[in-house]
């Protein structure tokens, strides 16, 4: 993102990109939160990142609050009301990032490739990135979303 005029597209195709991902694969509702607080720290997070390399290198963060994994998890996996596990949760996060990061590709400088995602479920002191070029942050059924693009220098 080398002016202001791509970063503002960049952020406006992820606005999309997660609406999308929540209307088609989740069924959820999701809206922007304009005036994002403090992170609530009491319940841990789960955190997922992929890296992007190539002509534009950095790292796309996704940031679920425990209860939206768990509501996202469910949806994903078609579990009802059923406590997923662990590593139902890991898949569903991951694969969130993967729809992320893979239409994110699209509006990036080419070539670029995407690393696997990797996901931890206790980001219960998640730094946010002080050096991200961008932070959005969404709200679905109450509960919190987060997302950051960092882009390495380099």
């Amino acid at each position: 993102m080398n002016s202001q005029f791509e970063a503002n597209i960049v952020r406006e195709e992820l606005k999309r990109i997660v609406g999308q991902i929540w209307d088609m694969t989740l069924q959820l509702g999701i809206v922007e939160n304009l005036h994002p607080g403090a992170l609530d720290e009491t319940e841990g997070q789960q955190s997922v990142h992929i890296d992007i390399s190539g002509a534009w290198c950095g790292r796309l963060e996704l940031l679920f609050s425990k209860p939206l994994a768990k509501k996202v998890t469910q949806r994903m996996f078609a579990l009802e009301q059923a406590e997923p596990k662990d590593d139902q949760l890991i898949d569903a996060i991951k694969e969130i990032a993967n729809i992320a990061g893979g239409n994110l590709k699209c509006f990036l400088p080419e070539p670029c490739d995407l690393s696997l995602p990797a996901a931890s479920l206790d980001s219960q002191k998640f730094v946010i990135p002080e050096d991200a070029n961008l932070a959005l942050s969404f709200r679905s059924d109450g509960e919190e979303f987060r997302l950051f693009l960092q882009k390495f220098q380099g």
